[in-house]
């Protein structure tokens, strides 16, 4: 049980990673086209 909240966790933070990750992409896009 507590492993697979382990794994859910790391799955969760890597997600919060890549979302935010793509959010700064966009945010330098349009830093750029401005």
């Amino acid at each position: 049980m507590i492993r697979l909240c382990y794994i859910f966790y790391k799955l969760h933070t890597r997600t919060v990673v890549v979302i935010s990750g793509l959010l700064e992409f966009d945010i330098i896009r349009l830093c750029f086209k401005s």
